[in-house]
């Protein structure tokens, strides 16, 4: 990744014994709209070659009454979170040209498959330490970008935004694990052995079978290891830029032009 783009991979796993062919759609959930588009374009291709599409996406309908007062207070600051993120979501989709990504840019519904946690799940299984925790940083994180997006122009805010952007990909770019917070062991571990359950299901019905994981980048390196242990091999990758700042490619242009004639002036 260069400093003045942000790029996301696609991942490609083959089989040798069955031929079926697997791919990892790593994916930011704020980016340019170009870059779901180009998402949307490759899953859809591949769609249109006969791959499932299996995705992550936490159902939000409620399948159990919360009765007990711990229960109760996780589920609110599970939304009191919610809040807290789609307030900063607005300000950056509202002053830059950054986008929420959404779904049906990327996979035709009628003929994907979902294979993830439950809402109710998440707050069941999440510690109140973990959920005050992750309240705590949605909060935190409100409130440095409407101050942000108070002191600076809109082309200082965008290149702010661009600098989370980097900082949120930066640990998972190896296809690395990245660092852990409380609850993760359900947000990724979990989630992660849901998503490769549902890919033994498709092998046991067909071992010839081909798909598509869009997942989230925290996911790549627990995907990939359950595909290698499963014998998938990895054949390739392509990167797809999320997002880019025309501001450090022309700092880094000027930087390069400035060193060029100095040495040259010392030759």
């Amino acid at each position: 990744m260069s400093r003045w783009q942000v790029t996301t991979p696609i991942d490609t796993f083959e089989n040798p014994a069955t031929g079926s062919l697997i791919d990892i759609v790593s994916t930011i959930h704020v980016a340019d709209p170009s870059y779901y588009q180009e998402l949307g374009q490759y899953i859809m291709s591949r769609q249109d070659e006969g791959f499932k599409v299996h995705r992550e996406t936490i159902d939000s309908s409620p399948d159990f009454i919360t009765t007990g007062l711990r229960e109760k207070m996780k589920a609110k600051l599970q939304d009191a979170r919610v809040d807290a993120s789609v307030d900063w979501l607005l300000t950056v989709q509202g002053r830059t040209p950054y986008r929420l990504q959404q779904n049906k840019w990327l996979v035709r519904d009628e003929v994907d498959d979902q294979h993830d946690v439950t809402e109710a799940e998440c707050i069941r299984n999440i510690s109140l330490g973990a959920q005050l925790s992750k309240y705590m940083l949605a909060w935190a994180g409100r409130q440095n970008i409407q101050r942000a997006a108070e002191r600076k122009n809109p082309r200082d805010f965008e290149e702010y935004i661009f600098a989370l952007l980097r900082k949120a990909v930066a640990p998972y770019e190896s296809g690395a694990r990245g660092p852990r917070r409380w609850g993760d062991a359900m947000i990724i571990d979990e989630r992660n052995r849901i998503a490769l359950s549902g890919v033994d299901k498709e092998i046991e019905e067909d071992g010839r079978t081909n798909l598509v994981l869009v997942w989230g980048m925290g996911h790549l390196a627990g995907l990939s290891a359950g595909l290698t242990a499963r014998g998938y091999e990895h054949m390739g990758r392509r990167d797809v830029v999320a997002a880019s700042s025309m501001t450090i490619l022309v700092r880094e242009i000027r930087s390069r032009n400035k060193g060029r004639k100095q040495l040259t002036k010392h030759s």
